[in-house]
């Protein structure tokens, strides 16, 4: 019988099955692949009216009026936030239409503008497709959404990228810390109605660093005596 192996990598893993021809009951694992791909198979144009369907279901439930009628999607595209599910689906119900009225009046003989037209919607719905994907599909081995993994993957390295900047404050200190702090006293000398939060700005502006690792680093010198973080 068949068996469940892994193929693709990273977010991109998925299940698929193998079949093995060289058994003694090869003829079993043959006839288990056809009935698999009878039961399976759909045309390029079927696998995309079934997508179709999904999202003009989806439409409907939102309150769409004809899911069908292209200036209702494009209301419905225009109405939502850019990764609303509905703005997702009515641009590629919005890309379908296009492609289904481009097979129907293109011409190869009548040159190629026409047809790579027809390549560059093609392209797009499967760019919404996998957009889609991402925003509402399940990832196979977590059972999470895969934007929603991305996102957290994000706060990860976020959070190293933080950690990092910690260090880089007290590395500033050493380097800078009394030429800075220096800086920053001169300019309260010259004008001392500078407010803290100006005096970070600029002495940050001066050494190509953020305001906050000046805050850290330095004194304010508003407050002699104080803590730095005042």
């Amino acid at each position: 019988m068949p068996k469940n192996i892994k193929v693709g990598v990273g977010m991109m893993e998925r299940t698929r099955l193998q079949y093995d021809f060289e058994r003694e009951d090869a003829k079993k694992e043959v006839e288990a692949l056809i009935e698999h791909w009878a039961a399976k198979w759909r045309t390029f144009d079927e696998q995309r009216e079934l997508v179709a369907e999904c999202f003009r279901a989806l439409l409907s439930s939102s309150g769409i009026g004809d899911p069908l009628d292209p200036k209702e999607l494009l209301i419905a595209s225009n109405s939502h936030d850019e990764d609303a599910m509905e703005h997702i689906a009515a641009k590629w119900l919005l890309e379908y239409f296009h492609v289904q009225n481009l097979r129907e009046d293109i011409s190869i003989e009548e040159g190629s503008t026409d047809l790579e037209y027809l390549i560059e919607r093609a392209v797009m719905l499967g760019q919404l497709q996998e957009r889609f994907y991402w925003r509402q599909g399940v990832e196979e081995k977590t059972g999470k959404r895969p934007e929603i993994m991305a996102l957290a993957g994000r706060k990860q390295v976020m959070g190293g990228k933080q950690g990092n900047d910690m260090r880089t404050d007290t590395s500033f200190e050493k380097t800078h810390g009394k030429e800075a702090q220096q800086y920053v006293d001169a300019l309260h000398k010259k004008n001392p109605s500078l407010s803290w939060a100006d005096m970070q700005r600029l002495t940050s502006e001066k050494y190509g660093v953020s305001a906050i690792t000046i805050k850290r680093a330095l004194t304010n010198p508003k407050k002699v005596g104080s803590s730095r973080s005042e």
